[in-house]
């Protein structure tokens, strides 16, 4: 979907509510729920590092996911890397 409607559709994972995340296809009351309590997110793949969604999962809701930051969330990503493997 591009335009204006896209932007609309896109759900941002650091302030959205439970009520709001429900209204997307794929995300029922109890991954709502865990999304809203387990953030904030660095960004929308922290999702998957942390737990919340599977790959598979992550893959078919990534496209309607944002993950916006204030400086406090950007400041507390930059210092959380991952494990070298």
């Amino acid at each position: 979907m591009r335009g204006p409607d896209a932007a609309n559709s896109l759900i941002d994972i650091n302030s959205a509510t439970v009520s709001e995340l429900k209204k997307h296809p794929g995300i029922g009351a109890a991954l709502a729920a865990n999304i809203v309590a387990s953030g904030p997110y660095g960004s929308k793949a922290q999702q998957v590092t942390k737990n919340i969604l599977d790959p598979g999962m992550y893959e078919s809701l990534s496209r309607q996911l944002i993950a916006k930051q204030s400086n406090e969330i950007a400041a507390n990503s930059a210092s959380e890397k991952p494990p070298n493997q």
